[in-house]
Parts: C-alpha cells; sequence; structure tokens
C-alpha cells in the first residue's frame, strides 16, 4: 500500500512539474512573440483633425529709448572732482550726478569778479575821457567867443565843424562803452552761474527723471562747451524702436504687443504697433509708442505678438504631414477583419496643404473628421501595413 501511495504521489508530482513547465514555456514564447511583435509591426501614436486658427508668433529686438534727449551743460574749464554716475544708469529728479572741484571754482569766480571790475573801470575811463575831451572843447568855444568881442569872426562852417567833431567824438564813445558792456553782462551771466554752483557746493543734480545716454567728463577732466552729459528724459514718452526682416507677416500699425525689457525682465501688455516704415535693404523699423507713466527704463527690449488665420476644419501636427513623390499625405489607421479578427491597418490618404506655421498645417482632401492619424511610429509604416496604437 505504501508503495502504491508513493508511487501516486511521484505520477502527481511529475504531472504538476510538467504543467509548470509548459506554462513557463508559454509564457515565454508569448513575451518572445509580443518582442518579435514590436519589432516588426510598427508601434504608432494617432490623434484626429484639429479645427484652429494658425498661429505665427513673431518677435522683434530692438530698444526702448526716449522719444526726445537732453543735454546738460555746465561752465567751461571747471575741474571735475567726482562723477557719481554712468553711461545706461538710471537718475530720479535730484539725484547727484557729478561735483565740481570747490578751491577752482571759486578760484574762477574770483577771475571773473576782477574782470567785471575791469570792464567797470574802462567804461568809467571811456566817460570821463569823453567828458574831459567836451569840457576842452567847450573851452574853446568860450574863448573863440571872448575874441569875438575883439573883431575876431566866427563863420557859420567854423560853428558847424565843432558840433560834427564833437557829435563825432560821442559816437566814438558810445560805440566803445557798448562793447565793454556786452563783455560785461557775458560775464556776469557766468558768475551767475557760478554763483549758483557755489550755493550748492560744487554738486550738480538732475532735474528730472532719466537715464544716462552718454557721459563726456570723468574725474579730474574740464568742462567745455560740449555737453558734459545726454540724458534721456523720463517725462517725455518712451517709444520702442526695432527692425524687422521679414514681410510675409503683413506687420501693420494698430497690431496689439507685449513688450518685454530685456534687463529687468519687466513685461507690459497692450502695446500697438505705431508705425512700420521701410527701410534698407528689404528691412522695416518698427515703432510703438509706450503709453506715458507706463514704463520708467530704457534699454533693450524684444516687442512680440502673435498673427492668426482664418479658422480651418482639418488642421494636423506637422509630424502627422508626409512627403511622396506624388505629393502630401497622412497615413490613417483603419480597422480591417483578418483572419486574427479586427486589425488595426494603415492607410495613406493624399492630401493638398492649403496653409502651415511651425507646428500645423491646415490640409484638405478625401479625409472625414472623425479618422484617426499616425503622428509619431517607431519605425516606417508601408501602406497596408498591420499597425498597432500605443497612445491616442
Amino acid at each position: 500500500m505504501q508503495l502504491l501511495k508513493r508511487a501516486r504521489s511521484f505520477a502527481s508530482n511529475r504531472g504538476s512539474r510538467a504543467l509548470a513547465i509548459f506554462l513557463a514555456i508559454m509564457a515565454v514564447l508569448t513575451m518572445i512573440s509580443r518582442a518579435v511583435d514590436s519589432l516588426m509591426i510598427p508601434q504608432v501614436s494617432v490623434s484626429g483633425f484639429e479645427e484652429r486658427k494658425l498661429e505665427y508668433p513673431q518677435e522683434i529686438a530692438g530698444r526702448v529709448g526716449t522719444v526726445g534727449k537732453r543735454a546738460l551743460y555746465c561752465q567751461e574749464n571747471l575741474r571735475i572732482e567726482n562723477v557719481w554716475v554712468q553711461q545706461n544708469d538710471t537718475v530720479e529728479k535730484g539725484d547727484l550726478l557729478f561735483t565740481l572741484d570747490r578751491e577752482q571754482l571759486d578760484e574762477k569766480i574770483r577771475q571773473l569778479e576782477l574782470e567785471s571790475h575791469k570792464y567797470d573801470l574802462q567804461i568809467a575811463d571811456i566817460e570821463n575821457a569823453y567828458q574831459q575831451q567836451i569840457k576842452q572843447q567847450n573851452d574853446i568855444f568860450q574863448g573863440v567867443v571872448s575874441g569875438n568881442q575883439g573883431g575876431v569872426i566866427v563863420t557859420a562852417d567854423q560853428g558847424s565843424m565843432d558840433e560834427t567833431q564833437s557829435g563825432s567824438t560821442g559816437a566814438v564813445k558810445d560805440n566803445a562803452a557798448a562793447l565793454l558792456q556786452l563783455d560785461k553782462r557775458e560775464v556776469k551771466v557766468s558768475l551767475d552761474s557760478l554763483y549758483a554752483l557755489r550755493e550748492q557746493e560744487g554738486n550738480v543734480c538732475a532735474e528730472f527723471s532719466g537715464r544716462v545716454y552718454e557721459c563726456a567728463i570723468s574725474t579730474g577732466s574740464l568742462t567745455s562747451s560740449e555737453p558734459v552729459m545726454i540724458l534721456e528724459d523720463f517725462n517725455k514718452n518712451l517709444r520702442f524702436e526695432g527692425v524687422v526682416g521679414r514681410t510675409d507677416l503683413n506687420i501693420e500699425a494698430g497690431v496689439g504687443c507685449t513688450l518685454k525689457m530685456e534687463e529687468e525682465g519687466t513685461i507690459l501688455e497692450e502695446v500697438a504697433i505705431s508705425k512700420v516704415v521701410q527701410g534698407e535693404e528689404g528691412t522695416y523699423r518698427v515703432i510703438a509708442e509706450v503709453e506715458e507713466g507706463a514704463l520708467r527704463q530704457t534699454g533693450n527690449a524684444v516687442l512680440s505678438f502673435t498673427k492668426e488665420s482664418k479658422n480651418y476644419r482639418n488642421c494636423i501636427p506637422l509630424s502627422a504631414l508626409y512627403s511622396g513623390k506624388t505629393g502630401y499625405y497622412v497615413i490613417a489607421v483603419e480597422e480591417d477583419m483578418t483572419i486574427l479578427g479586427i486589425q488595426s491597418v494603415a492607410k495613406f490618404v493624399p492630401v493638398s496643404v492649403i496653409e502651415s506655421n511651425d507646428e500645423y498645417a491646415a490640409v484638405e482632401g478625401d479625409i472625414y473628421e472623425s479618422e484617426k492619424i499616425v503622428v509619431q511610429a517607431n519605425k516606417e509604416v508601408k501602406e497596408g501595413e498591420r499597425v498597432r496604437i500605443v497612445e491616442e
């Protein structure tokens, strides 16, 4: 009996092991079959046709600047002690721009005061000389009149000559004095300016908010008749200007844009293109006015906007558009009955491209909106070939 039980137990264990081995072999064969199937049958992702407008994003690199710039002048031949700003710095009203050498400023004032006093003396000398000459002429005239009583005759021509000489002397005096007065007034204007600088202790500050567009001075340099600085005035409207070479987008005035400052990262919405001016070599200068007070900085910027096409019913990703010898086509996936059951099969459908951008194409042809088309495949897909959909 025990032998019989052992025999039955052995046979049962042997059958279980055989079944386990068979199942393991089937699992391995299934895995191999699937691996071979995945290698042989294209794996595809599909989608349907989309109704949409094609978008054309456009970016124009340029610069935001003020509509006008203002030059800052200073009295000539003044030494710069310190410069507190540099090119491209943004300044507010009252910010210190530069400082003058106080000792040299005081010396300049002293020199001009002496020069003004010299003009006063010269003018006084001219007046005194004129008065002395008039007195001498009067004395001579009085002597002639007195002598006439003793029989000396004074003719009309002689009297006229004396008056002409007196008038000529007065004209010369007036012209010389007038020239000196002009020179003195110029000195006074310079002195008034220097007095104001001395009251400010040689400090020159910004009179408005803006940006230093150009700085022509440095520590230790002397001022000249040229501007010491050129400032962009933020109190005036700002303007974007950029150059674009593409004309196929029909860029025109009135298009709403987004303005982004490169350095600060400031973004300003709803900035409209105000003017498009044709330039050289097929380029166009694009101008956009910035609303007053909307921005208080200048610098490099990018103006961006998006143009849209009309609405199309059948749009596909560019990855779903194929090109062959006879033109463009899409790969539709249809269900076909085979001996293995219902299978997904590839079908090439010719299409015409109406319009396209960098991402989508609007197409027309013998297509249905409900059709599924291949947008991505792991290998080349042939017409009529079985495919496996891995993602929709």
